[in-house]
């Protein structure tokens, strides 16, 4: 999840810049190549999206049946409810892990710009 949302990010930063960039054809009216990578970054967005998603859905199904087969019937509520909320506060977690790591690098570069 973490490295499709770098990648997510990291994309959305190349088509911002590569939109700004203007070529001649563009300007006269014309489609330049600029518009055409863009077009493929956005394709490759979509299929890696609708790959992802696919293979993200069979792992869960694949991982839940693995589940209710594995663990007994008395406990199986109580440990699917200990997945989901595992699973679900992994992401939350993390960023509040990395979110202070992030505003160091900035205060040092203001901190040498100042001197």
């Amino acid at each position: 999840m973490i490295v499709d949302a770098v990648s997510y990010l990291w994309s959305a930063l190349m088509l911002s810049r590569i939109r700004t960039v203007e070529t001649p054809a563009a300007a006269h009216g014309g489609t330049g190549v600029i518009d055409d990578i863009v077009a493929g970054f956005r394709a490759c967005l979509v299929l890696h999206q609708l790959v992802g998603d696919a293979f993200l859905t069979a792992f869960l199904i694949h991982a839940l049946s693995l589940r209710q087969r594995v663990i007994p019937a008395a406990v199986l509520a109580r440990a699917n409810a200990t997945f989901q909320v595992t699973t679900g506060s992994m992401p939350p977690g993390g960023l509040m892990a990395v979110l202070p790591l992030l505003g160091r690098p900035v205060l040092r570069l203001r901190q040498r710009q100042s001197a």
